[in-house]
């Protein structure tokens, strides 16, 4: 009987070890949804918060890369909600002066990184096919970019631009570069136009 009993003791010792170490496992793996406030109204640098808290993102808007568009957004849970590792903070178009809006003083930019320098115009309209937002705009800084961003549906790549993939583009790869003119101005960009599709 004695062996019985302590034989059982030992079973529920570890059991209630095995649950301990689970519960602080699942405690850990909680995250808090970050303030989006300090991204200043850029969905890149909200996306990337939202992606380093631990998070994937969807959106309910789409937009045209490049443009201003003056929306407030903010997350949904809103901020300092906590969910598990890996859940799915969508980001939404909120009202002006709504708690925990993206809205600052002047009008947000719906996406903006960093314009590359111009150094050497190519020739030739490069190819873009295939390759995801993000190269196309960090690489190709003598033109302009435009594309129509589709919703993103629980994202997860490294950064907001890297979600999509370009699938045709405008002027075609290896047109003639067009000529800048004296008059235009020194940063004048030619435009290529693209269309993208999420990324799977």
């Amino acid at each position: 009987m004695r062996i019985w009993f302590d034989c059982c003791m030992r079973w529920m010792l570890v059991v209630v070890a095995v649950l301990a170490m689970a519960l602080s496992a699942c405690g850990s793996s909680r995250r808090t949804v970050p303030n989006i406030q300090a991204s200043g109204g850029d969905y890149e640098v909200a996306y990337a918060m939202l992606h380093e808290a631990g998070f994937r993102v969807s959106t309910d808007m789409s937009f045209l890369y490049g443009e201003y568009s003056g929306i407030p957004f903010g997350p949904r849970p809103v901020a300092g909600t906590e969910l598990r590792a890996g859940s799915t903070v969508s980001l939404v178009e909120y009202r002006y002066g709504e708690p925990g809006s993206s809205a600052v003083a002047f009008p947000s930019r719906a996406y903006r990184v960093p314009e590359p320098a111009c150094t050497r115009r190519p020739a030739l309209v490069p190819n873009l096919r295939g390759e995801t937002l993000s190269p196309a705009v960090r690489e190709n800084g003598c033109f302009s970019i435009t594309a129509k961003l589709p919703r993103l549906h629980s994202a997860n790549a490294p950064s907001f631009l890297d979600n999509y993939v370009i699938e045709h583009q405008l002027p075609k790869a290896g047109t003639e570069n067009p000529v800048v003119s004296a008059s235009s101005p020194s940063d004048y960009r030619p435009e290529i136009k693209l269309v993208v599709s999420v990324r799977e």
